[in-house]
């Protein structure tokens, strides 16, 4: 079960067999977004006229991005669970 709030990475440092301490890192919801929204933004179709300073074609706005991002993270999310 893939769990979004569980982390990606996560490292535990022990002393003596202890466990001592503990880094979660990103959550996988927060990792499976970020990688969304890399590749959106690697992707895009619009470009800034150096010239005349504009985009030719109307770039999402970055809230729209994100949003974008977040639902294929959680898709993915539930696309895994239903393996």
């Amino acid at each position: 079960m893939t769990h979004p709030a569980h982390p990606a990475f996560s490292a535990t440092i022990f002393h003596n067999e202890t466990p001592v301490s503990c880094w979660e890192g990103l959550s996988k919801r927060e990792f499976f977004a970020a990688l969304a929204l890399q590749g959106l933004l690697a992707s895009t179709s619009w470009r800034l006229d150096e010239e005349l300073r504009f985009f030719e074609h109307q770039a999402p706005s970055s809230q729209s991005l994100a949003e974008i991002a977040l639902e294929q993270a959680d898709e993915l999310i539930r696309q895994l669970n239903n393996q």
